[in-house]
């Protein structure tokens, strides 16, 4: 089941990225992404509520994995840490898309100010400082697979990679504009690929693991 969400997660994730086309350019001017909301409000609104849906899709491979990284009794405290940690992202994950998708309802009567606040800059921020949370859970995952073999290595190298990208983008806060702003191409992005990278690795590795080994694991 696990292997499963896992993959249906970046289905979803790859759909939702793409629904409402190109971002508009980060230069940190209100007007500019208010105009946006007005633009792709239809989109903006059936992205929030496809990563929503990715959010549930997130707990149940995250309770799966919990599972198997617990194959070992002396690596019971990452993997709660990482159920814990993926748990705190899919909540936060779906407070961040309920205000992308009351806010590009509502932005034509906004003002543009409000609207990039509210609706974009929050949003960045709260998905930028997420980034904390998704690096600890990357480190429990990578520590646990290290150290006792639960799933194959190379999907931990996965996670060391997301575990980087995530606290590199958490500096976006600092930036206004740019590439490397809470809107940027960089902190925009690079972390959610990595995370969908390591997501779909862990979940093909899961679907290759013997579902006796994943049951055995379990006890």
């Amino acid at each position: 089941m696990g292997g499963i969400a896992g993959t249906g997660f970046v289905l979803v994730w790859i759909i939702a990225a793409l629904l409402p086309g190109a971002g508009p350019r980060a230069d940190g001017k209100a007007t500019t992404y208010h105009n946006y909301l007005i633009a792709h409000q239809h989109f903006l609104v059936a992205q929030a509520w496809l990563y929503a849906l990715a959010a549930a899709l997130v707990l149940i491979f995250a309770v799966s994995v919990r599972w198997v990284l617990r194959k070992s009794g002396d690596g019971s405290y990452f993997s709660e840490l990482f159920l814990a940690g993926s748990a705190a992202v899919a909540g936060l994950l779906v407070v961040a898309m309920a205000m992308q998708a009351a806010v590009a309802q509502r932005a034509e009567g906004l003002t543009a100010e409000v609207a990039y606040t509210v609706g974009v800059h929050f949003v960045g921020v709260l998905l930028g400082l997420l980034g904390f949370i998704l690096a600890a859970t990357a480190f429990a995952y990578a520590f646990c697979v290290f150290a006792y073999g639960a799933l194959p290595r190379w999907t931990a190298y996965l996670a060391v990679l997301s575990f980087v990208v995530d606290l590199i983008a958490t500096a976006g806060v600092f930036f206004r504009a740019g590439p490397f702003c809470l809107e940027g191409g960089f902190s925009a992005w690079a972390p959610a690929l990595s995370l969908v990278l390591w997501y779909l690795g862990t979940s093909i590795a899961m679907l290759r693991t013997p579902r006796s080994r994943e049951v055995q694991s379990q006890r």
